[in-house]
């Protein structure tokens, strides 16, 4: 069985914490906690694969490998998905996902929400968790990798430097040490 590593968690609670629990102890709908809980699930959910595929699949495979435009593809084309699986219309979830209109609103044959410029925002909006975890998991991770990579690359400069000391000592004569 696989298990994410402990990074990942790390990232994965972070980032759920920063958009799950942030805008519910803020903009909570308290009046509707089975509402919100479901909600609150669903961004967990999405945001817990994104990190995950970023972190343990995307960054390994592709980023560090030289292929950052199949990186941006692959991670975009998550984002997306993440986002039409929320906004699907037959999924359990999907009650709990729309906009909750006033009796105003619909007696007056107001918004229904027809315009085009409406949805793209409505999918911008969606997208914003998920994209700014993907960002911001890749930001960590790559700067993991630097630190990493700068740390093996000072040792090997040490271990280098000792080997040339080592072998400059091994020359020296002993005979030249002792004249006078």
């Amino acid at each position: 069985m696989y298990l994410p590593h402990r990074n990942t968690w790390l990232q994965i609670l972070f980032w759920g914490a920063l958009w799950v629990l942030v805008p519910v102890a803020l903009l909570g709908n308290w009046e509707n906690p089975e509402r919100l809980a479901v909600r609150s699930t669903v961004v967990l959910a999405g945001i817990a694969l994104i990190v995950w595929a970023n972190v343990e699949v995307l960054l390994p495979k592709l980023y560090f490998n030289k292929k950052q435009v199949a990186y941006v593809v692959a991670g975009m084309a998550g984002v997306v998905v993440i986002v039409l699986l929320v906004d699907w219309d037959a999924a359990p979830w999907a009650e709990h996902f729309t906009r909750q209109r006033g009796n105003d609103a619909g007696a007056r044959g107001g918004n229904t929400h027809s315009n085009p410029g409406y949805r793209s925002m409505k999918y911008i909006g969606m997208a914003m968790p998920y994209f700014t975890a993907l960002i911001g998991s890749a930001l960590f991770e790559v700067a993991s990798y630097a630190n990493r990579k700068e740390r093996e690359a000072t040792e090997f400069r040490s271990e280098k430097l000792e080997a040339e000391l080592k072998f400059l000592k091994s020359q020296i004569n002993p005979i030249f040490c002792s004249m006078p």
